[in-house]
């Protein structure tokens, strides 16, 4: 039982009564009052009492936890004094029990007149038994008709008393372990309140299961089934509280081992171990944006299944003591099947919704940063065919237009034909190649090998492809290839009179405010760039890598590497924003102004790629009409999507090598 004892006194390391110094509280096991008398709890002083505090912490126990008096509180009570900062009050701590009546027996203590649970969820680790005599989701005692989620609000009522607890800001509920799946089940269906203006929190760390938002699966793991407390919270409700309520998720990643685990079938569909668990929940939870945008979850490294290593981490203590969740992230391996961290933006309601997680470097544990530079790849040819399009809009560049016009030596270009046996064959192409076509990947130009893609300026791809010549008649068959909005850059070279990357600056970054865009990262920017990671197969640990030249050194060096329109340019979470508020708000960027008419966003937003291709693409971007969405991704995992119906958009930026993205 010392084990099941430590889960108790975890939160103990936070307990002072703030009356006395530290080191002198003493906890007592206590009986409630009133009509929960046959109810026990370990407290400094009675809860009838009240105390001069401004934060109480009510601590759930672990498995088979609720019977022994924890002797040990003083010395976790100086350590709590160690941990507070000036000013700062100790709080009131409260751990109600749950016995069984095997517990009570084992700690010799009589079982008449208290309420008593049963275990029945772990009465067979391989088929728990059912919820409604079970503490850990809020089941009746088997003697009473006294829930355990009833004891909750019973607390919180009493904390609530303002003439017992005048100076009462905030409430934390948590729990480790069986404790843990105890306030992840509360935090979805409890009923219980404290008071205007006394803010509530949770802490549920490292449970044998995690709740879901699945109707049919039972209570253990989902809602079917609900205990007596909990069957007039619907569905909608549990989902309204947990995406309402201040919860943070937690886990060691070192809890592996499968000991004194649920290894139900509907479990271990959850994952192996108490880590891979909480990975699979974080999954779940991110199918629900609402749930996803509240919850805080929290991979503490190199922790196994210890909990006074969960509740003595600074972070833990500030968002006891002041709600905030700054210290929290994911840090170390998510998912190792997925990614290694990343930065999202969704446009929702007027407003952009934030998602910062993981690591810019695994390797240097360097968490993700909400400035991290990306390589967009090839979500630089959307970017680059809004510059072609301001021409367009001019009347300078006609998407109709054959290339030949703009570059004469294209008059020579051939499509180049393979027989069988391997000869080359060279014709005319029936039509000529246009603008149309190589923004479109309608060009039949082939996706040539450009390693590294920036070698060669714009200037000198256009006489390379002349040589190479087409693989296809031009508007036959969609071919993606880089090469075309390569080309598309070189006519607004020829038009403009200037690089194409500083008519892209005046025209496109700057007016959007596209700031962190660039084509060479300087030594500062560099430190911000997302290393790129392979995933092997298996979810083993990833492989850092590159792989390409955007990775390698002296990104800087403006005199060897060029600007390239298929892929080359780095960006921001925020450039990308910028640039797919304006692409949804047909033309217009998020200062007001206007970059492209609506006419020429229009055309933007029309498939340009024959009815017969599988892929419905426009310029430098994929679109579908029926949806109203416009998008791209790049060869490392990043993606943005328009939409310019509903005039929102979705940002997602990963740096990951290979598949899947």
């Amino acid at each position: 039982m010392k084990k099941i004892c430590l889960s108790v006194l975890t939160l103990g390391l936070l307990a002072a009564a703030s009356s006395a110094r530290a080191g002198d509280v003493k906890f007592q096991t206590r009986n409630f009052d009133g009509e929960f008398s046959s109810v026990r709890y370990y407290a400094g002083t009675p809860l009838e009492k009240g105390a001069d505090t401004d934060v109480a912490v009510v601590v759930i126990h672990g498995w088979g936890g609720g019977g022994r008096r924890c002797g040990d509180a003083e010395a976790f009570a100086a350590s709590a004094a160690r941990s507070l900062r000036s000013g700062e009050r100790a709080p009131y701590v409260i751990a109600p029990l749950f016995p069984t009546r095997k517990a009570l027996a084992r700690m010799k203590v009589p079982a008449e007149g208290l309420a008593v649970w049963n275990d029945s969820w772990s009465r067979n680790l391989a088929a728990p038994g059912k919820a409604e005599d079970d503490w850990r989701g809020g089941g009746d005692a088997s003697n009473m008709q006294i829930s355990s989620f009833e004891i909750i609000d019973h607390i919180f009522a009493r904390l609530g008393d303002r003439s017992l607890y005048p100076n009462l800001r905030r409430v934390v509920l948590a729990g480790f372990s069986a404790g843990g799946q105890f306030v992840s089940r509360y935090a979805a269906v409890g009923k219980g309140t404290v008071r205007d203006g006394v803010t509530v929190g949770y802490i549920a760390s490292s449970p044998s299961t995690w709740l879901r938002i699945d109707p049919k699966t039972p209570w253990h793991y989902g809602l079917k089934g609900r205990t007596r407390y909990a069957k007039d919270v619907q569905d909608e409700q549990v989902l309204a509280n947990l995406s309402s309520r201040s919860v943070v998720y937690a886990c060691g990643e070192k809890d592996t081992k499968s000991g004194a685990l649920d290894k139900s079938l509907a479990a271990m569909a959850q994952g192996e171990n108490r880590f891979a668990r909480f990975r699979s929940f974080m999954r779940h939870v991110e199918t629900f944006p609402e749930w996803r945008k509240n919850a805080v979850f929290h991979v503490i490294p190199g922790l196994d299944h210890n909990g006074r290593g969960v509740y003595n981490r600074p972070a833990f203590f500030d968002f006891i003591m002041k709600g905030g969740k700054d210290g929290f992230s994911v840090q170390v391996e998510k998912d190792w099947t997925r990614t290694p961290g990343h930065v999202s933006v969704e446009w929702k309601d007027g407003k952009a919704v934030w998602t910062v997680e993981g690591y810019l470097d695994i390797d240097a544990r360097m968490p993700m940063r909400k400035d991290a530079l990306f390589w967009a790849a090839s979500n630089t040819k959307g970017i680059a065919a809004a510059l072609v399009l301001t021409y367009v809009d001019e009347g300078k560049i006609d998407l109709d237009a054959p290339v030949e016009q703009y570059f004469p030596q294209w008059s020579e270009i051939m499509v180049v034909e393979k027989a069988k046996d391997g000869t080359e064959k060279r014709r005319p192409p029936k039509r000529k190649p246009t603008v149309r076509h190589v923004l479109s990947h309608m060009s039949g130009l082939a996706f040539f090998p450009q390693m590294p893609i920036d070698q060669y300026s714009v200037q000198e791809l256009v006489d390379m492809a002349v040589k190479q010549g087409l693989r296809t008649d031009p508007g036959v068959k969609y071919r993606y290839s880089n090469w075309g909005i390569d080309i598309a850059v070189a006519i607004v070279e020829k038009v403009g009179g200037r690089p194409w990357e500083v008519l892209l600056q005046e025209r496109v970054l700057d007016p959007l405010g596209m700031k962190g865009a660039t084509f060479w990262p300087t030594k500062e920017e560099q430190a911000r760039i997302v290393v790129p990671y392979h995933f092997p197969k298996g979810g083993r640990k990833p492989i850092r890598g590159n792989g390409v030249n955007q990775f390698g050194p002296n990104v800087e060096n403006r005199e060897t590497r060029h600007a390239e329109a298929g892929g080359g340019l780095y960006a921001t979470a925020d450039d990308f924003m910028r640039f797919f508020y304006m692409v949804a708000n047909h033309g217009v960027g998020m200062d007001g102004r206007r970059i492209l008419s609506e006419r020429v966003c229009r055309e933007w937003y029309r498939r340009q790629t024959p009815s017969h291709a599988k892929t419905s693409y426009s310029f430098g971007m994929v679109t579908d009409y029926e949806k109203g969405e416009i998008s791209h991704g790049g060869a490392y995992a990043t993606f943005g999507a328009a939409n310019w119906r509903t005039k929102t958009f979705r940002v997602k930026l990963v740096q990951k090598c290979g598949r899947p993205r």
